[in-house]
């Protein structure tokens, strides 16, 4: 004889098997749903944070790496897989105040342009005043096969209102890597001249 009742069993165990299902793919992204509705501020992307670093200080006062292919600048990656792969303990959200962002001067740097910052160990003479967008040295890492990075000068951190927020390498939103992708933004942030990849 014809059920009805069977046949709505059936179709209720099927919806829900599907609603589960998806809810299990979405949970890796749902604690970052914060990322595009911190009022005031944008996010700029993410750096991987190394043993010995106070991630608390951090947070509170970010800090530019000594050196590097693009000088004295907090190094920025454009995706979680790149900044991971530096990460020894914990991945920071870097944001900026969105109107001072908006106004910032913002350049591409050329290989060559890299390589005078190296040889000089400053980038005081190149794109002086901008935000130093560029290639990374990484061919690519896991999750990434094309990673881009932003440099910040120290000096710009005070008008720009960098800030922090960190998470444990382990934490759920990383488990999908996330990406930006700076090469196309060039248009929305205003990024002067071209991406350049090394050789």
């Amino acid at each position: 004889m014809y059920r009805p009742t069977s046949v709505w069993f059936f179709v209720v165990v099927l919806l829900a098997s599907s609603l589960s299902s998806h809810l299990v793919h979405a949970a890796p992204f749902k604690k970052c749903t914060h990322l595009a509705k911190r009022s005031g501020n944008i996010l700029l992307g993410w750096k991987g944070l190394r043993y010995g670093v106070n991630v608390a200080e951090f947070e509170k006062s970010p800090q530019a790496s000594a050196s590097g292919e693009l000088g004295s600048v907090l190094y920025i990656a454009d995706g979680t897989a790149l900044a991971r792969s530096f990460a020894q303990n914990d991945i920071c959200e870097i944001y900026a105040d969105t109107e001072e962002w908006e106004k910032m001067p913002k350049a591409w740097v050329s290989q060559a342009e890299i390589q005078d910052i190296i040889k000089a160990g400053s980038n005081a003479k190149v794109l002086p005043g901008t935000a130093l967008f560029a290639s990374h040295t990484a061919a690519g890492v896991q999750g990434d096969p094309s990673p881009w990075q932003l440099g910040v000068r120290p000096q710009d951190f005070k008008r720009l209102r960098i800030t922090a927020k960190c998470y444990a390498v382990t934490d759920p939103c990383f488990a999908t890597p996330l990406k930006l992708h700076y090469d196309q933004l060039s248009a929305a942030w205003h990024i002067h001249g071209h991406p350049e990849r090394g050789h």
